[in-house]
């Protein structure tokens, strides 16, 4: 009954039935609510109304939450989740319970941000199973891509062979399609635009790089008129060593997450004798302080959030503020 904003089925459907029946007798109860030195019999009947009461609020914000949401569109909404893959599917369901707490704008802008992390997530995956393959390059990645599933298509087609009989005609089973996850590929695309450095061209000429013009980011970016801008040398931080702390030489051996690090800060690590992962931990929380506080903090907090000692502190929090990780508060 759309008119009247009733469903034929509504929640608590049966929520009538307990009190279809009930009766207050005249001067039952000297006033709602007043139970004190009343029969049994009369508490209780407040008590089925009050229950009652709450299943008819809980009715009434189940209905306002389909009428906000646009629920009640089904072909609409069944038509984007066929476009959804089954991953993006699987965190929808379980995003919408908190649709009851949320507006719509609100919950579909939720949503998105849950499907790009998920895509990205994959996308993290993927490039860390070529770079397991020993793929330096997205263009190879893509080649790769290619070949696999050309492989699988093959494989299928081969399988599909029917020989129960000894025959080489083809079943009648149909070749399952290999799905390419779309938002996936285009976040791990060989035409991916880069984003230059800060500075290094001007805002209303500079264009995003791609294709042969993304190659290398450390000779200069193209503008729109073809001519490249060099980019400015970057300077070399130098790291001095610290009294009675004798460096680690990661040469020697091998060291997990290592590759995680850039070759300054491998040379902080090994002059403060700090391995890898615990730099990593303790720029992670760092990051998440400055965050909070807005992106500056004191040479007191980071040695606090570290928790170390004094000297490297200081020279972390000195490191952190030249490369541009952090502000002096």
């Amino acid at each position: 009954m759309p008119g009247r904003l009733e469903f034929e089925t509504e929640f608590f459907n049966e929520a009538e039935e307990a009190v279809q029946h009930m009766q207050f007798e005249p001067g039952e109860g000297d006033g709602p609510g007043r139970t004190d030195g009343q029969p049994d019999e009369l508490k209780l009947k407040l008590t089925v109304m009050e229950i009652y009461n709450n299943k008819l609020t809980a009715r009434v914000e189940r209905k306002k939450m389909i009428f906000e949401h646009q629920l009640l569109e089904y072909r609409k909404s069944m038509n984007i989740d066929k476009r959804r893959s089954k991953e993006e599917r699987d965190l929808h369901t379980k995003a919408k319970a908190f649709a009851r707490v949320m507006r719509m704008q609100d919950f579909e802008e939720f949503a998105k941000d849950l499907e790009y992390e998920l895509n990205l997530r994959q996308a993290i995956g993927q490039l860390q199973d070529w770079r397991q393959m020993q793929l330096g390059d997205l263009k190879s990645g893509e080649k790769y891509e290619s070949e696999k599933a050309s492989r699988l298509a093959r494989a299928q087609t081969l399988g599909s062979f029917d020989r129960n009989f000894g025959s080489s005609r083809l079943s009648n089973k149909p070749v399952p399609v290999v799905e390419t996850p779309s938002s996936v590929t285009a976040l791990t695309a060989s035409g991916l635009a880069l984003r230059p450095p800060e500075g290094l061209t001007d805002p209303g000429t500079s264009t995003a790089l791609n294709g042969d013009e993304g190659k290398s980011l450390s000779n200069g970016t193209a503008n729109a008129n073809g001519a490249t801008t060099i980019a400015p040398p970057k300077p070399k931080i130098t790291i001095p060593p610290v009294s009675n702390i004798t460096p680690l030489k990661f040469e020697d051996q091998e060291v997990p997450d290592l590759h995680l690090l850039t070759l300054e800060e491998r040379e902080l690590c090994s002059t403060l004798r700090i391995m890898p992962k615990p730099y990593m931990v303790m720029k992670e929380g760092v990051i998440r302080e400055a965050i909070k506080q807005g992106g500056a903090l004191k040479k007191k907090t980071v040695r606090e959030v570290c928790r170390i000692d004094s000297n490297k502190g200081g020279r972390l929090f000195d490191f952190w503020t030249t490369v541009g990780l952090l502000q002096k508060a």
